[in-house]
């Protein structure tokens, strides 16, 4: 049997950016080390790439916990530049608001979709103020 190569890093960022790239953790990890690395604005580059990146629906059943009374979350990779979790929420799960401190946080759902809420603290009265809602949708898979 012919081994198919693995497209180099710098080929499969540049496909991510224009199109749907199917990746595994450890790929996906790998690229967007990359990314960081390569990059000054890799932040603001990389909501394209999260946007086309879809774990392989076997790659998830390797990290999905599903806990049918809360809301659960695995840590798939990290390094110095991010940490990667795959979260799961049933129908009806949610978590409490909280601060991803001077950090940035992207949400990709893999499967259905979720409702995010973002808040401010008010600076006269303390308590949270809502500033966003949106539905995020998984993308279709083709």
């Amino acid at each position: 049997t012919t081994r198919q190569r693995s497209p180099s890093v710098s080929a499969l960022l540049t496909r991510a950016l224009r199109a749907t790239v199917f990746v595994d953790v450890a790929m996906a990890t790998t690229a967007l080390s990359a990314l960081f690395e390569q990059h000054d604005d890799a932040v603001e580059r990389l909501g394209g790439v999260l946007a086309n990146f879809e774990l392989h629906p076997d790659e998830c059943a390797r990290y999905v916990c599903v806990d049918r009374r809360r809301y659960t979350r695995r840590l798939v990779a990290q390094n110095e530049h991010f940490s990667m979790y795959i979260n799961a929420w049933c129908h009806g799960h949610r978590s409490e608001p909280h601060d991803h401190g001077a950090s940035h946080a992207f949400l990709k759902p893999l499967r259905g979709e979720f409702e995010c809420t973002s808040y401010e603290v008010g600076a006269a009265d303390g308590a949270l103020h809502v500033t966003e809602q949106r539905v995020v949708a998984a993308s279709a898979l083709p």
